[in-house]
Parts: C-alpha cells; sequence; structure tokens
C-alpha cells in the first residue's frame, strides 16, 4: 500500500458504531469521509424504515455506486474512510473488485444483545431494532478483516485501527511521490501539544523540533512560518520577509481552513496550494536533522533540512537575529 491511496472501510451491523468510528477515523487522519447509508435510494430508505428487509437485487445499485465511489478516489490517489455495513463476503469482493490491496476492512464486531440494546436507544435512524435480526442472518464475518469488539472505547479503536493497518500518511505519500527520504517517528497521542514536548519525548533538540505557525497578512494571503522549537521571530525580520507591517496570528478556525489540519499536527508541505509562500528560519540549515508534524498528532516526520527546503518550496531567511547584531 506504499505510496498509494487507500480505502479503509468499517463494515458491520447497524448500530455497530461504523459511522462514529468512521468519521472519528478520517478526522484523524485528514481523509475524506463517507457514510454509505447516504447512497441509498428512497425506495431502500422505505423499505428500511417500513421494517422490510432488502434483497441483493435492492442492494446492487448501492453497490454499484459505492464501488464506483471507491475506485474514483483510488484513481484520483484521494484516500477515504467509508463506513458500509458489507455484510456478504459477496458485498465485499464487489467493493473490492477493481481495487486490489488498497481496500482495507474493518470489522466492529457485537453481539446481538449488545447491538440491540444501542439500537433502542438511537432515535431518528432509518433502521430499527426490528431489523436487526435480518442483518445477523445474513451477516457473513469476514476472514481478511482487522476485527474489533465494540465494547471498547472509540479512542481504542482508533488506535487498533491506526496500529493494526500498514496505513501511510498523505504527508508521507507526498515525500514518496517526489522520492524524498524521511524517517517517520511515533510517539504517544497523549502528548502534550507542543514542539519541545514531541522533541522531548522522541529525544532529539527543541531547536530540532520545527515549529508551524500561519500567519494572515492585510491582504488576505496567508504564509507558513516554520521556527525550531526554541525560537521566536523578531517582528521586523518576520514583516520584512512577509513584506507587510500588518500580520498576525491565524486563528485555529483559520489554519483549518487553510491547511487541512488542526494545530499541533500541521505537516509543513503537502497541502499549499500554488504559490503559497513558506519561509524557513536560516538557522536551522544548520542542524543534522529536523522534525515536523506528520499531519495527525502522534507522528512526526524527521527529514534534513535541505530535503525540508525542498518538500515545501521553503523561503530561507532570517528570522530570529536582529539585523543590527
Amino acid at each position: 500500500m506504499n505510496g498509494k491511496s487507500q480505502v479503509i472501510i468499517i463494515m458491520g451491523v447497524a448500530g455497530s458504531g461504523k459511522t462514529t468510528i468512521g468519521s472519528l477515523l478520517a478526522q484523524k487522519l485528514g481523509w475524506d469521509f463517507y457514510d454509505a447509508d447516504e447512497f441509498h435510494s428512497e425506495a431502500n430508505r422505505s423499505k428500511m424504515a417500513h421494517n422490510i428487509p432488502l434483497t441483493d437485487e435492492d442492494r446492487q445499485e448501492w453497490l454499484s455506486a459505492l464501488q464506483n465511489l471507491i475506485v474514483l478516489n483510488i484513481q484520483t490517489g484521494n484516500s477515504i474512510v467509508l463506513s458500509c455495513s458489507a455484510l456478504k463476503e459477496a458485498y465485499r469482493n464487489f467493493l473490492n473488485r477493481q481495487s486490489g490491496d488498497q481496500v482495507r476492512f474493518v470489522y466492529l464486531r457485537g453481539t446481538y444483545p449488545q447491538i440491540k440494546h444501542r439500537l433502542q436507544q438511537r432515535a431518528g435512524h432509518f433502521m430499527s431494532a426490528a431489523m436487526l435480526a435480518s442483518q445477523f442472518d445474513i451477516l457473513e464475518e469476514p476472514r481478511n478483516a482487522l476485527t474489533i469488539d465494540i465494547e471498547l472505547t472509540p479512542q481504542e479503536i482508533i488506535s487498533i485501527i491506526c496500529k493494526g493497518l500498514p496505513m501511510k500518511l498523505p504527508s508521507h505519500e507526498y515525500l514518496d511521490k517526489l522520492n524524498i527520504p524521511y524517517e517517520s517517528r511515533s510517539f504517544s497521542p497523549d502528548t502534550e501539544k507542543g514542539a519541545s514536548n514531541v522533541a522531548h519525548v522522541l529525544g532529539f533538540s527543541e531547536r530540532q523540533a520545527v515549529k508551524t505557525l500561519i500567519f494572515q497578512v492585510d491582504t488576505g494571503e496567508r504564509v507558513l512560518v516554520m521556527l525550531g522549537g526554541d525560537q521566536n521571530a523578531v517582528s521586523g525580520n518576520l514583516k520584512k520577509a512577509i513584506g507587510s507591517r500588518n500580520i498576525q496570528m491565524a486563528a485555529p478556525e483559520v489554519v483549518k481552513e487553510t491547511t487541512g489540519y488542526i494545530i499541533g499536527s500541521i505537516p509543513a508541505f503537502g497541502w499549499q496550494s500554488p504559490n503559497f509562500r513558506s519561509f524557513l528560519e536560516a538557522s536551522l540549515l544548520n542542524e543534522p536533522i529536523l522534525g515536523t508534524g506528520g499531519g495527525q498528532w502522534g507522528e512526526e516526520i524527521m527529514i534534513t533540512p535541505e530535503n525540508l527546503v525542498k518538500a515545501s518550496n521553503a523561503i530561507v531567511v532570517n528570522l530570529t537575529v536582529k539585523e543590527n547584531q
């Protein structure tokens, strides 16, 4: 799966937590999320709302739409998470027919009493507890899926998925595509946010831990500024490099809108639009290796300064030393 787009299908009967886990996983990975329920026809929805089980014929158009979704995203190099019941092996084979090893299944496994209790507590969904028996009747448990007990917490399930599947983040795929060497390092997602904290748990200096800061300019432009974890930019240097006296740190919601990532997990490359400017503090070129966010909190990318410049198309400039010194 290295260097390829990936599709993770979260499967199981209604009430197993597919949508919850799928959306949380997609958010953590920075991937697009799709819920297979949204692809059902109105006729199918009506049948299920009236407690009429769907037939294989009812599901065919639905499965075809999902297969098209999977193929399209793989062809365009986009990794996605899809929540889908995928109860029969034939359904799973159909979804995976044109995708090979780029599709992986995660099976959320629960007992009938466990899931019946969940459905009885849930309102506003077309799948009622009365339909659950029909789902268990046709369920063919997968042999080649990562199987996880639904009694675990969502956080525990997400952790198992991330450890159990050989996934690459978009930042890794970006570096692979450019043939830029790097080392992927992991740390506990419970680590307190901050470059210095990451440096401490991974055993390198704070100076080597790159802070990725997004600034807003009065012209509407947004720029990336990269500093060592123990460095602060001189205001005059920063304004001169950016070319404006009217700059400010971007708010968290602006960071998310600009980069697609939340603060604390921003990779320094791969998300920039054409003509987006990135600045790297010049003294960091003296470091043998730098650490930068991988796009998911708990993942760090170790990369040489020269390759970081290449990957981010960064402008190297003095940001930390007053020019009259």
